[in-house]
């Protein structure tokens, strides 16, 4: 099943850009300003946020859970310890992705 806010994500996007057009063209028109004309900075802040959202939890995640970090780091030690390379098992190091959870 799609997580909602995944899926709600074009929605944010698109609804942000309709708005930002109708102010332009509201304003264009001649209409005095309103409390709910948005600066570039406004938008900004707002989708910096919302991405933010997306990517806290997955690297707080490493902060709740300092086993996990701690198994996957002294994994890749032992191997470049006995020579291997680690490029190809660099992927274990990072946190993977679990069906139905967050980013």
């Amino acid at each position: 099943m799609v997580d909602l806010t995944i899926a709600a994500i074009p929605f944010f996007w698109g609804s942000m850009g309709a708005e930002a057009l109708y102010l332009k063209r509201t304003r264009d028109a001649g209409a005095a300003p309103s409390a709910g004309d948005y600066e570039w900075r406004d938008t900004a802040t707002s989708l910096g946020m919302g991405v933010a959202s997306l990517v806290v939890p997955a690297v707080t995640r490493y902060a709740t859970s300092p086993d996990l970090f701690a198994r996957r780091v002294s994994a890749a030690v032992l191997l470049l310890a006995k020579g291997s390379s680690l490029p190809g098992r660099a992927h274990l190091l990072m946190p993977k992705l679990i069906a139905g959870g967050t980013v």
